[in-house]
């Protein structure tokens, strides 16, 4: 099952939050990369995203706001040829002409997350449910939708489609292979502003960027993970598991079959990380919570928020993980506190960027580049904690990457270890090797 609240009434959202199932709540600013998580588990559970086409149009928009921003950046600058201003400023046109999202005049912030639907989607119907769930949040067109409506509908995603023709991608790969200018202006970007995930899998990367520009294109799991969706209100997704077993390990088509081998459900619950979407959930008491994933932009010590040019999105991050886990209902609530896009991060330390910018207490006297690291990690994890009035025991951090596969599993597996929804059999404090395997939950 699998809902937005971005339009539903006070008293459906309670009677939602008042299911008596187990309950993971996935908290953090805008562009943390919860959904980015969510779109990972519905993955390695054997969900299937809810028809993947629709999801076109917000790929295609997505790799145009970023190309988008790269060009007006390279033509404030100034410092372009003539050819490199027209291929530019017929990128900026293109993009233009989608209705994406203008960038900001100012460097610290740029583009939105891609617009989802935000109708609710029903519940679907046992016969037509298999995996974890027959609906995914990167689904569209729920309940409620009007025809060709939505960043994913089939009249918007043909317009945005027909946008990336043969001449778009050749414009972009020119500047890329033969553009200094342009080359240096991605690297600044990626440092400096908002560029979504997307910008190294679609827009550096040749054979994705043609693919997508491909006549009937299918968008690939990878190409789901990597785009942005934003989260509006709450979606709620169901999966199922067994106690011992796990989650399942292949895709079953049968609801009846899934449901005998894996009787328990477990409810996931993204919450949108915008402002404008905080005040749906930041003083509800959600019952059966199990465990709360807060995720970090660790990117984003030098930007600032889309919504508000003069917040920084770290000190943003801090403020809300003290405004939701002072609360009482989350006093005893475990919290794994993720660190996500430690990529980007060692990358922007590498580069000479530094916490001291924004904090001017820390001190990083290390000169190899993951003590580095290390010590601001260990020195946000304190700041974090330091904002808890009381049992700052229950939190844990995890540096992570969660566009990468193996790191997603990684964090997911600390997650039910929190929730303490699985059972491991234990022998006499030893464990068969098929015992360890029923402890594995992917």
């Amino acid at each position: 099952m699998l809902r937005s609240t971005g339009d539903r009434s006070e008293v459906d959202l309670d009677e939602m939050l008042e299911q008596d199932q187990a309950k993971i709540l996935l908290f953090g600013s805008g562009d943390s990369g919860k959904t980015t998580l969510l779109k990972q588990i519905h993955g390695m559970t054997f969900s299937k995203y809810y028809n993947p086409t629709r999801l076109v149009g917000s790929i295609v928009q997505d790799i145009l706001k970023n190309v988008r921003l790269v060009c007006e950046r390279c033509i404030e600058g100034g410092q372009i040829s003539q050819e490199e201003f027209s291929q530019c400023d017929y990128i900026i046109q293109i993009a233009k002409s989608t209705n994406s999202t203008s960038t900001p005049k100012k460097s610290t912030s740029t583009t939105q997350d891609s617009p989802l639907p935000s109708s609710p989607i029903n519940t679907p119907d046992k016969r037509s449910s298999y995996g974890a769930n027959a609906s995914s949040p990167v689904g569209g067109g729920g309940h409620g939708a009007s025809p060709g409506s939505g960043a994913g509908s089939p009249s918007r995603m043909n317009n945005l489609v027909s946008k990336m023709d043969d001449d778009l991608p050749d414009k972009i790969l020119r500047l890329l292979n033969h553009s200094e200018i342009f080359r240096k202006t991605v690297e600044s970007c990626r440092e400096n502003e908002r560029l979504s995930d997307g910008i190294e899998h679609f827009l550096l990367n040749s054979s994705n960027l043609r693919r997508v520009c491909e006549f009937n294109y299918v968008p690939s799991i990878a190409d789901i993970v990597y785009s942005r969706q934003k989260t509006v209100g709450l979606i709620e997704t169901s999966i199922r598991y067994h106690e011992v077993d796990g989650f399942p390990k292949k895709e079953i088509h049968n609801f009846n079959d899934l449901e005998k081998q894996f009787p328990r459900t477990l409810k996931l619950v993204d919450t949108g990380g915008q402002s404008s979407e905080r005040r749906k959930y930041k003083n509800v008491s959600f019952s059966s919570v199990r465990a709360c994933v807060f995720v970090v932009n660790m990117s984003g010590f030098t930007k600032s928020l889309y919504e508000n040019e003069n917040v920084n999105d770290l000190i943003d991050s801090i403020e809300l993980f003290k405004e939701l886990f002072n609360q009482p209902f989350y006093e005893n609530v475990p919290i794994l506190l993720l660190f996500n896009k430690m990529d980007m991060f060692s990358y922007q330390i590498q580069k000479g960027k530094d916490l001291s910018s924004l904090f001017p207490e820390f001190d990083n006297n290390a000169t190899i580049l993951e003590e580095k690291v290390d010590n601001s990690l260990k020195f946000l994890f304190k700041k974090y904690k330091d904002t808890l009035n009381s049992n700052p025991i229950r939190v844990q951090y995890m540096p992570t990457a969660l566009t990468d596969l193996k790191d997603a599993q990684k964090v997911f597996e600390r997650v039910m270890e929190l929730s303490e929804l699985l059972t491991c059999p234990e022998r006499n404090n030893e464990m068969t090797s098929n015992d360890k395997k029923k402890c594995t939950i992917m």
